[in-house]
């Protein structure tokens, strides 16, 4: 990206601690350039909002004796424990839950101290404050409740439900820290391209010799430091707005990659600043490079690395498509949107995504740093994968895009296809990256990282919330699917098939991962409770009605 591109050696289990020793360093060194300026009192409440953010941050997989429950086989189990919860005293997690909520407190009010400073500083921390989910018990949202299975019809109960899941996903409300810090990097990162550029302006009092001398004590690290952030900023930004349907505070013109600027700068042509497959994969489309595992070490962190600026990209593109929609775009427009998205999920499929499937295949073999960082990718995917299904579905349906291309979609199922795809895929990674064992204490699938993680790597997300949302989608994808079928082979054969078992079992999969990500997430609980009770009540209906749409979640 501009302002410094991200660089793609391995990141490493201590590279949160040098960003944090980085990110000071460089807030000092900005100060004595005159690129911040910051009073004593605004330094000192920077360094406690920051320290705040990170410690309250940390207290999300603080585990209480709830949480530290063993792995269930089936969602049966998930249902059982809900019903003896709604009986049992909860004070055992009474500490746990005031510690959290005094923590996620005061860092919102230190961070609301400093909601006017621009210092990398405060970004940083807006950055990591916008990934924590709102602390709350279940008490503090009282429609979770479950349908009994007796005299229960699996549509209406499905249909009953939708309405609180989404209640329950928009608990964390708007993403306002995200959004803000973007703002603050986009507009240091403008101070500092002016300075660069020997345009002071009139509220400069230095020469423009005094500013080329200060802007030399930046270092290489200070400069890579900027570019990492900023990075960090436009993910986080592009993935917020199109998950949550809100306007991007980074646009295309603030984000361009690195050789896309040295391109424009090339001709004087109109310079189109949409995000381009070849620059951010970094790759030929048309002759991809491809990797399976096993492999070398170095060159499977390379590939996760290269990986994750194409999993922003179709949120980007998915974005594109939500804001033509919006403007009530039309024909050519929106398919151009849509070609050029779908070549990059294409692309996805023949690298990335055949990279992380033979990772999944062969999971026990893969080493545990890739292990705890690819799931952090390829589940975002499958969740960016879902909303695109959802948009070509509503594209094709409304006949908003042109009557050719929408027929030929709706011809091969496409929205359909892609939905299944990348659900069938998260049952898969809900299946390796939890625990397995279900009598005993599960093994450890991270050895030598923290207990509050090594058991399934999907904890290691920092961003709980994505993963949520997509096994919570793949659940009800798989509860439709399974509606479907039971209704087609009853009324035809009399019998469930293999394929309807199989759509339940994947079902029950995604909804394990949901209640095992639980143990850091009240939100990601409580789905689990309602989806395992949906999921209950499936199982003992023999008389359904009609298909459950897996949209709006």
């Amino acid at each position: 990206m501009r302002g410094g591109a991200p660089d793609t050696t391995e990141l490493g289990p201590t590279w949160t601690n040098s960003m944090y020793r980085r990110v000071k360093l460089l807030d000092r060194v900005a100060q004595s350039t005159g690129l911040i300026r910051l009073t004593y009192n605004e330094n000192q409440a920077t360094s406690k909002a920051l320290n705040l953010v990170i410690m309250a941050f940390a207290t999300q997989w603080a585990q209480g004796q709830r949480r530290r429950e063993k792995m269930f086989s089936t969602s049966q189990d998930i249902v059982d424990s809900a019903q003896l919860e709604d009986i049992a005293d909860d004070f055992v997690d009474e500490f746990e839950q005031c510690f959290q909520n005094s923590l996620w407190e005061q860092a919102k009010r230190a961070l609301e101290d400093v909601s006017s400073v621009e210092s990398y500083r405060v970004v940083y921390a807006e950055l990591i404050f916008g990934l924590i989910q709102r602390p709350w018990a279940a008490d503090d949202y009282s429609r979770t409740g479950i349908p009994e299975s007796s005299k229960s019809n699996s549509l209406r109960d499905m249909r009953t439900s939708m309405p609180q899941i989404i209640e329950i996903i928009s608990q964390d409300g708007p993403p306002v820290y995200t959004e803000r810090a973007s703002r603050k990097i986009k507009v240091l990162r403008y101070h500092l391209e002016a300075k660069e550029a020997g345009f002071l302006g009139q509220n400069h009092a230095y020469s423009s010799q005094h500013q080329e001398d200060a802007l030399s004590k930046m270092t290489v690290e200070d400069r890579v430091t900027i570019g990492q952030l900023y990075w960090l900023a436009v993910m986080f930004d592009t993935v917020s707005s199109s998950m949550n349907e809100r306007p991007v505070a980074l646009t295309d013109e603030d984000c361009q990659h690195d050789a896309a600027d040295t391109s424009s700068a090339a001709t004087d042509q109109q310079y189109n600043y949409r995000w381009n497959l070849e620059l951010f994969a970094q790759d030929n489309p048309a002759s991809p490079s491809t990797l399976s595992w096993p492999c070398p070490y170095d060159s499977s962190v390379q590939a996760v690395t290269r990986s994750a600026a194409v999993k922003v990209l179709l949120f980007r593109h998915v974005s594109y498509l939500q804001n033509a929609l919006r403007k009530q775009q039309r024909g050519h427009r929106i398919e151009e949107i849509i070609q050029k998205t779908i070549q990059i999920y294409r692309y996805w499929n023949v690298t990335h995504g055949a990279f992380f499937r033979s990772l999944i295949k062969n999971y026990d073999s893969v080493p545990s740093r890739i292990k705890s960082w690819f799931p952090c990718i390829h589940i975002p995917w499958h969740l960016g994968a879902l909303m695109l299904a959802d948009l070509i579905e509503f594209v094709d349906q409304n006949g908003l895009g042109s009557e050719a291309a929408s027929l030929e979609r709706l011809n091969v199922n496409l929205a359909a296809r892609i939905r299944k795809s990348s659900a069938t895929e998260l049952s898969n990674l809900a299946r390796v990256t939890t625990p397995q064992e279900t009598d005993s204490m599960p093994t450890e699938q991270l050895p030598g990282y923290h207990f509050a993680v090594n058991e399934g790597s999907i904890l290691t997300e920092p961003w709980t919330v994505l993963l949520i949302r997509a096994f919570t989608k793949a659940s009800i994808f798989h509860l439709g699917l399974a509606e479907d079928l039971r209704r087609q082979e009853w009324a035809i054969l009399g019998q469930e098939s293999d394929e309807y078992k199989e759509s339940l079992g994947r079902c029950d999969t995604c909804i394990k991962a949901l209640w095992f990500l639980g143990r850091k997430s009240e939100m990601a609980r409580s789905i689990s409770k309602i989806l395992a009770r949906l999921l209950q009540n499936q199982q003992a209906e023999h008389a359904p009605e009609e298909a459950f749409s897996q949209r709006s979640v």
